[in-house]
């Protein structure tokens, strides 16, 4: 290919301007035009995640939770073997605390046994899931998913119950307290306590959350959808390099040139 004078000047300022603009720090300006180029995209995603978790969310069977408080009242009292199965008791666990030894027991695998069985809460599961679970499976389902224990600064104690019928998580509560006290007077276990509100059927659910699913989705969503389409932006820019980078040195020109 013959040499042409006039095509250097034209080669060497196109090389100079792609240099220049490809070393500067992106402003703001740049970002906002990477992501008002992809507002498409970004909506796209973020109506569809937020219609599938809304859809989802209101597709979940409500939950209800009740819940009772109690409150221990000082040491436990008993002497001879009550005093020494008390002391074993706490103990073993390496509890001291009334109000903690009052929460393991509330806690413990024999009062859900205890409440599995006063309310029958194997049939109840079995219309739930389709299948009659074990026993085994109904205590474990109880511990991990339906009763929740906890116990406050002043000695306190909250014992809520999660079901899909508000009448009966009430019952779960307050059998789980009642379970505790048989549980104790049959070990002569000396410990005393008051409750201090019963449980009562719940008037609103407290699940499923639709507008906090709702939202973290719109949230995950959208920020998924930035960084698709920054990454997107990214390959884009690589491969105009690239294709520039062989537009630049012709072999006629760099022949033209040695």
């Amino acid at each position: 290919m013959p040499y042409r004078p006039e095509t250097e000047p034209i080669e060497r300022d196109e090389t100079l301007e792609f240099e220049v603009h490809d070393d500067r720090e992106p402003t703001l300006e740049d970002y906002a035009r990477v992501v008002w180029g992809g507002r498409w995209l970004i909506l796209a995603l973020v109506t569809a995640a937020t219609t599938a978790a809304l859809i989802v969310s209101l597709d979940i069977p409500k939950t209800f939770t009740a819940q009772t408080t109690i409150m221990p009242l000082g040491q436990e009292r008993a002497g001879g073997l009550a005093s020494a199965l008390s002391g074993s008791f706490g103990g073993a666990l390496g509890i001291d605390n009334p109000s903690d030894k009052l929460v393991a027991v509330l806690q413990s695998r024999r009062v859900a046994g205890m409440v599995v069985e006063e309310l029958g809460l194997e049939k109840v599961l079995a219309q739930t899931t389709g299948r009659q679970p074990t026993r085994d499976e109904a205590i474990e389902a109880m511990q991990k998913d339906v009763v929740k224990v906890s116990g406050g600064t002043r000695g306190v104690i909250t014992v809520r119950a999660q079901w899909r019928d508000r009448a009966l998580a009430a019952a779960i509560a307050n059998a789980t307290v009642s379970a505790a006290g048989r549980f104790l007077n049959e070990r002569s276990i000396s410990m005393n306590f008051q409750v201090l509100d019963e449980a009562v059927p719940p008037l609103k659910p407290t699940g499923p959350k639709v507008r906090l699913n709702v939202a973290v989705a719109a949230v995950l969503s959208a920020l998924a959808a930035l960084m698709i389409v920054f990454v997107r932006e990214y390959v884009r820019g690589v491969r105009g390099r690239k294709s520039f980078s062989g537009r630049r040195a012709p072999d006629g020109v760099n022949g033209g040139l040695s």
